[in-house]
């Protein structure tokens, strides 16, 4: 067996630096990652054996990669792992740390710039004699934009969907229905996959309506064997990003052949090792898979491969990059068994179109039970940062049937506590539920076409539960105090009220960092959570039960007070984050659709358009400022 690593040097954040720092300690290896000083993540600190401290994060840190390789040289690291995201993909990256005498744990640099580059990876693809979809490259800055589109649309027709040449993980996609919005839609994305890839080619495809995602998991030694660990099916989507990968998908037996076929003929083209990932869309209509791109790196969702075949990825990658063959890891890789499925938990409002909820965080208390693993990448209390993806933890249920590993999941997430930023939690309970859902018949465009409907059973569903989180929120409230004074809440709290069918018992009840969480039972039956914390305005309470929250404080808050309704010319930050770009001037005139302003948040860019003719009458903020919700960006005129 190759000599593996002493000390890895990690270059991310968030739970995949846990998960990697896990796998390494398990191999007797060292991991050194990065932490903000202030803000240290207890995660990471038990998991990493060395942290460099640095004085405030941002996106650009983590793309500085000379900065990282000093620090890996500095901390004495001879590998560096560059997670998933970020420079996962960076063939630059991956020469520069093999230049510096790091092993880089991932694929070959000339296979990262091959497979990375969309507009190539369908050239390779298509000589691999593997379907692509239609498609036209449209590079940086070219002069020749307009015909290409016209040309692109009047031979395939519409809809088309706009990607980020570089881009991955759903960052920098548009669909586009109308012909006469294309050249604005690609401008659009140009200038974000420059924002995001430093990179603003794109590539326009025909729009497939209704497939399937699914993704085939291969992994190849440096002698040259590789072999496919099965397929995951993406398709549960919002926003062009996964919220619910499953291992394996529902195919056929004749479907998975030709599925597994292509993608080993593909990663033998190109003489793939590593983990990677061979996506494809699925035509069920017409029973084809199109490729769509390769992901050469460790992908989000590994996990449920992982629990289904029972191989650690990590650690294979981590071997294989040392030389090792996959006759040496074959003890490892065994039959699939059984069904996985994973949730991403983000911090983000589903009612408002999945937009960010970055805030502070001011209680998680996952659920555990048989068949369940997390991957989580935050404390609670601490922030959320609105200039990262908002990505808070992943849940995994496997269970020996889809059905049971449905049912293990949907009890997780009713018994999961997460308070003081919005989450996805509710959403993700309602669409576990969906009959389509269930049974597994979905397609990428499920949610999109299905979100009305998922809404507003979610909206029931809270309803349904709505009167006794009141009664409990109102006990809480009343015996804590409005002035926010200590108290023993364990005595307090054990006070009956008159009726007993709303009897209020707590069971437990801690604080720290000043916010006070506890569970109790409501009327003898139902189980529930909470988390009480003084504020400007009084006291707040957060109430959990059965996956339903319920907010209540003996003030109004201070949002809330002074939240007015926008002037209707005024254009305000949807979310926290950084202003992109500034369109107009103070003088300007604009009419109906008019982009005044851009706002980059945790990778996502928000156009902030005129809502009717007018004149500018202030622009409020210049190109790089950091903006919060609500703020003023423009002031316009209506004319």
């Amino acid at each position: 067996m190759p000599r593996l690593p002493r000390r890895i040097f990690i270059a991310n954040r968030g739970e995949i630096v846990a998960r990697i720092a896990r796998t390494a300690a398990a191999l007797g290896i060292e991991t050194v990652a990065v932490a903000r000083r202030r803000a240290v993540p207890r995660f990471l600190a038990q998991e990493v054996t060395r942290l460099c401290l640095i004085a405030q994060e941002s996106a650009d840190f983590y793309l500085d990669t000379e900065k990282l390789i000093a620090l890996a040289e500095e901390e004495g690291c001879d590998a560096l792992h560059p997670g998933y995201g970020f420079l996962a993909e960076n063939a630059a990256f991956a020469e520069k740390v093999t230049a510096a005498g790091l092993t880089w744990i991932g694929p070959a640099a000339k296979t990262i710039a091959q497979m990375g580059d969309k507009h190539a990876a369908r050239q390779i693809a298509s000589a691999a004699k593997v379907a692509v979809v239609p498609a036209v490259f449209i590079a940086a800055n070219s002069s020749a934009t307009q015909k290409i589109l016209a040309e692109f649309s009047a031979q395939h027709g519409m809809p088309a969907i706009i990607k980020a040449v570089a881009g991955g993980g759903g960052k920098g996609m548009r669909v586009v229905h109308d012909a006469g919005q294309l050249s604005e839609a690609v401008q659009a994305t140009a200038r974000e996959a420059h924002t995001l890839y430093r990179d603003a080619a794109v590539l326009v495809e025909k729009y497939i309506a209704t497939p399937r995602h699914i993704e085939v998991q291969v992994l190849g030694d440096q002698q040259g064997q590789l072999v496919v660990l099965g397929e995951r099916e993406c398709s549960l989507q919002r926003r062009f990003q996964k919220i619910l990968e499953e291992a394996p998908a529902c195919l056929t037996a004749a479907q998975r052949k030709s599925l597994h076929t292509a993608a080993q003929r593909l990663s033998r083209h190109v003489a793939y090792y590593s983990t990677g990932t061979v996506e494809f869309l699925f035509d069920a209509e017409r029973d084809e898979f199109y490729f769509l791109e390769m992901n050469t790196r460790l992908q989000v969702e590994h996990t449920v491969t992982e629990e289904v075949w029972g191989v650690d990825l990590v650690a294979a990658q981590i071997k294989i990059a040392a030389g090792a063959s996959l006759d040496a890891l074959r003890c490892n890789i065994h039959e699939p068994r059984g069904h996985s499925i994973q949730v991403r938990i983000y911090a983000e409002d589903a009612k408002r179109d999945f937009l960010p909820a970055p805030g502070r965080l001011l209680a998680f208390q996952p659920y555990h039970g048989t068949g369940l693993r997390w991957e989580i990448g935050c404390d609670a209390p601490s922030d959320v940062s609105p200039f990262f993806d908002p990505l808070l933890a992943k849940l995994i249920a496997t269970a020996e049937t889809r059905q049971l590993a449905l049912s293990r999941l949907q009890q997780a997430l009713a018994r999961t506590f997460i308070a003081g930023v919005t989450t996805n939690l509710a959403f993700l309970q309602t669409l576990l539920a969906h009959e389509n859902v269930q049974q597994a018949q979905v397609s990428v465009n499920f949610v999109a076409q299905n979100i009305t409907q998922l809404l507003q059973t979610m909206q029931d569903n809270a309803a349904a539960r709505q009167p006794e989180l009141e009664q409990i929120a109102e006990f809480l409230l009343e015996h804590c105090g409005a002035e926010g004074k200590d108290r023993d809440l364990a005595r307090i709290f054990a006070k009956k009220t008159r009726r007993t069918d709303t009897e209020v018992v707590i069971l437990s009840s801690y604080t720290h960092n000043e916010v006070r969480t506890g569970c109790g039972i409501y009327a003898g039956v139902s189980f529930f959570q909470y988390v009480l914390h003084h504020q400007t305005q009084g006291t707040a309470v957060t109430v959990a039960c059965k996956g339903h929250l319920h907010h209540a404080a003996t003030e109004p808050r201070a949002w809330e007070v002074e939240a007015q309704a926008d002037a209707a010319g005024t254009l305000t930050a949807p979310v926290p984050g950084r202003v992109a770009a500034v369109n107009v001037k103070a003088g300007d005139r604009v009419a109906e659709g008019t982009v005044c302003a851009i706002i980059e948040s945790m990778k996502m860019e928000f156009a902030l358009k005129a809502r009717g003719p007018g004149r500018v009458q202030k622009v409020a903020v210049n190109a790089g400022d950091l903006v919060g919700d609500g703020e003023t960006l423009v002031v316009l005129a209506a004319e």
